[in-house]
Parts: structure tokens; C-alpha cells; sequence
């Protein structure tokens, strides 16, 4: 079986009762915590990360929101979806998608 390989990014995010979700869905998405694997809902896409801290914080500069240092694996998935189907998002320069997701520590 082929190792994962693990990369570095980073994963805006946005406190909502009392949990960090991701900033661009955050009703819908995965609840994040550090060092615990996040993984997708079932029979939903990806997770997306940022590639570098200046692609997070150009995209998250006006919003005040925190943005983890994160371990992620890259996944093979082109677009995101949920289990009610595919959606088309644009995606914000440095966007990156991920099968997995473990936050290190906050950085911003």
C-alpha cells in the first residue's frame, strides 16, 4: 500500500457556536479541532486548504478570521460537492484540495 504524503497549508476558518468550521461554507461543513484528523462528511468532496499563509490571509484579511497551520493530503478530486450534489465554486488563488486535514496551531 502507498504512504500518504502529508504537505503543509493552511486553513481558513471561522469560530461559529463555539466551533471552528471552514469560513466558506460554515453551515454546512466538518467541524475542525487541532491535531485530530478531519476527514469529509460522507459521500461529500474534498476539504480546501490554502497553499501559503499570504494566499489565507489575502482571502481572509478583511474578515478578522483565524488561520491555522494544517497537515493535509492532497486529494485527487477537482471540484467540491456535498451529498446533494455537485457544485462549481470559485476558488480563491492558492486554494488547494484535501482528502484530510489535521490543524497544527493557530498562526493568525
Amino acid at each position: 500500500m502507498k504512504k500518504e504524503k502529508w504537505l503543509t497549508g493552511f486553513k481558513l476558518l471561522e469560530k461559529r457556536d463555539g466551533r471552528l468550521c471552514s469560513w466558506f461554507c460554515s453551515a454546512m461543513s466538518v467541524n475542525y479541532s487541532t491535531h485530530h484528523e478531519t476527514k469529509p462528511k460522507r459521500r461529500w468532496g474534498p476539504l480546501a486548504v490554502f497553499s501559503s499563509l499570504e494566499y489565507a490571509k489575502n482571502v481572509g484579511a478583511d474578515c478578522n478570521r483565524p488561520i491555522y497551520r494544517c497537515r493535509y493530503v492532497k486529494s485527487r478530486k477537482t471540484h467540491l460537492f456535498t451529498a446533494c450534489g455537485s457544485e462549481r465554486f470559485y476558488f480563491p488563488a492558492g486554494t488547494v484540495l484535501a482528502s484530510k486535514v489535521k490543524l497544527t496551531r493557530r498562526v493568525a
